[in-house]
C-alpha cells in the first residue's frame, strides 16, 4: 500500500510489493479450507516475512516454518 517503493522498503521495513489480504479463523472445522497451527518448539531462530505468508495464502501452498525463536507455524490446505 502506502509505503510501496518508499524509504521503508529500502530499510527492509516494508515490502516493495503492494498487497492486501484477509482471512477468518475459527475453531470449528466445518467448512474449513485449511488448517493453521502455531506451536512451541525448541528452535533458537526463525522468521517469516509477510510477503511469504501472503504468497502461501494466495497460492494455497503449505507452509511449515519456524517463525520466531521457539515458535513454529504450520499451514495446510484441504
Amino acid at each position: 500500500g502506502e509505503e510501496h517503493g518508499t524509504w521503508l522498503a529500502e530499510q527492509n521495513a516494508a515490502s516493495p510489493h503492494a498487497f492486501a489480504f484477509a482471512f477468518a479463523l475459527s475453531g470449528d472445522p466445518a467448512g474449513a479450507v485449511g488448517h493453521l497451527r502455531l506451536e512451541s518448539t525448541g528452535s533458537a531462530t526463525g522468521e517469516l516475512a509477510l510477503p511469504e505468508f501472503f504468497n502461501a495464502l494466495h497460492q494455497r501452498s503449505p507452509l511449515f516454518r519456524d517463525v520466531a525463536p521457539g515458535l513454529r507455524l504450520t499451514l495446510t490446505w484441504r
